[in-house]
């Protein structure tokens, strides 16, 4: 089970990678990503009484801020090697491509 659950993360880092990459960096990546939200999902839609869609008033915001907290806030974590990580996407990527 670990394994796959890596492998999901791998093949997830990789294609994170690519749209980066493609996005010319985070800033505009988180931007096509939030407005990938807004235009294709509920995310930003507050529910109301009775809606089987969306979330509660400040639920979106507070997923969005315990994301970014579990990640800066993890000091086991140290900064990636650049090099590293285009390396290993270029990698899964060709894994990709040949199955």
């Amino acid at each position: 089970r670990h394994q796959k659950k890596m492998g999901d993360l791998e093949e997830r880092d990789a294609m994170l990678i690519g749209l980066a990459q493609r996005c010319g960096g985070i800033e505009t990546m988180l931007d096509s990503i939030f407005s990938f939200l807004k235009r294709k999902t509920d995310f930003y839609h507050v529910q109301k009484e009775g809606d089987r869609i969306g979330f509660p008033e400040g639920f979106a915001e507070k997923m969005v801020l315990a994301a970014l907290r579990k990640y800066r806030d993890d000091g086991k974590m140290a900064m990636p090697d650049k090099k590293a990580l285009q390396e290993k996407a270029t990698r899964l990527q060709g894994d990709k491509n040949n199955t």
